[in-house]
């Protein structure tokens, strides 16, 4: 009678979802999938009493409807009053470029550049600099790359050796025992 019960619940579920779209799915997924995980780790005789529970703990289809739609209201406006103030900054910060703009043009003032100076130093310093990077990271480089070269003939060489071992050991051991 329970399972009856559960299983016309289920129906009742599963048609007033197809006659209303507009319902939040959650609630009777989390019904669905409490039912099917029940089945695991639940005996049957607390199986029978918990549908019930959950289902009159369940908001109606029309609560959750409204829910849904107050939550989708929300957040619409929130996006577009977020939109509203990035339009804004950008706004002013083109209108802050423009006026800018004109008075570099009304000063009639042309800028003059002088070498090219950084913090570091003049851009023949930095030329240096980046030659004398370009020189130690070539070396690095073919430094690096020998030592891995190396690295790899001498697990070579001691895999050779290991091996050239086992067979000296099997060729005296048969030989011992053919004798």
């Amino acid at each position: 009678n329970n399972n009856n019960n559960s299983k016309q619940s289920s129906l009742t579920m599963r048609n007033h979802l197809l006659a209303s779209p507009t319902t939040s799915l959650l609630p009777i997924v989390v019904v669905l999938l409490l039912q099917c995980s029940i089945h695991s780790f639940v005996l049957p005789q607390q199986h029978r009493r918990l549908p019930a529970a959950l289902l009159s703990a369940l908001p109606s289809p029309e609560e959750s409807a409204q829910a849904l739609s107050d939550y989708m209201a929300k957040a619409h406006s929130e996006k577009l009053k977020a939109l509203k103030e990035v339009e804004e900054k950008k706004n002013s910060e083109i209108e802050a470029l423009k006026k800018e703009v004109a008075s570099l043009k009304g000063s009639g003032a042309t800028t003059t550049t002088s070498p090219a100076t950084t913090t570091e130093g003049t851009t023949e310093e930095m030329k240096e600099k980046l030659i004398s990077y370009q020189r130690f990271m070539a070396k690095y480089i073919v430094e690096a790359q020998e030592q891995k070269l190396q690295a790899v003939e001498e697990a070579k060489s001691a895999v050779v050796q290991q091996y050239e071992a086992k067979l000296l050991a099997l060729g005296s051991s048969s030989s011992s025992t053919s004798a």
